[in-house]
């Protein structure tokens, strides 16, 4: 048991190095998502009373575009996992002696799997954050409605 769990281990290094790639990226953008979030959810009331709503209107544009990114990188994983393993079965020589085909078949069978893990990984994280960043664009977004002359002075001050 402990063989096949260290082989599906190294395979993330050998044979699915793409989808490691990925994961690592979407866990910094994970990271870099919680900083803005938790930097918004400390100023947020402080930049409303100061009136800085420009700030306000630019952070949630921010946060909006990464948390995008991030649900689109989501979404990669399972995509990653079934290119993995049409390269993998497409190395298949069918001529060769059973080893070389169980090899390929083994990792076909483990790409299918690191990109559910990871997509389940990451799901998972985006459920712990994705309220309560969604409940602040919405406050964001009403208080730069409500004060939408100072938010967009400039583009006015430009178009006039």
């Amino acid at each position: 048991m402990l063989d096949v769990l260290a082989k599906i281990i190294s395979s993330i290094v050998s044979s699915d190095t793409i989808i490691l790639i990925v994961a690592v990226l979407t866990g910094v953008i994970f990271w870099n998502i919680i900083k803005k979030k938790n930097e918004f959810r400390t100023n947020f009331y402080k930049w409303k009373q100061e009136r800085r709503f420009k700030k306000i209107n630019a952070k949630t544009g921010s946060l909006k575009k990464w948390h995008n990114i991030f649900i689109t990188l989501i979404s990669f994983f399972p995509l990653l996992g079934m290119l993995g393993t049409v390269v993998a079965l497409l190395k298949l020589d069918l001529t060769e002696a059973n080893d070389s085909v169980k090899n390929n078949f083994f990792d076909a069978l483990t790409s299918t799997a690191w990109g559910i893990v990871f997509s389940l990984g990451f799901k998972g994280a985006n459920a712990f954050i994705e309220t309560e960043i969604q409940d602040y664009i919405d406050k964001a977004e009403k208080l730069i409605e409500e004060n939408e002359d100072e938010v967009f002075s400039d583009a006015k001050k430009v178009t006039l």
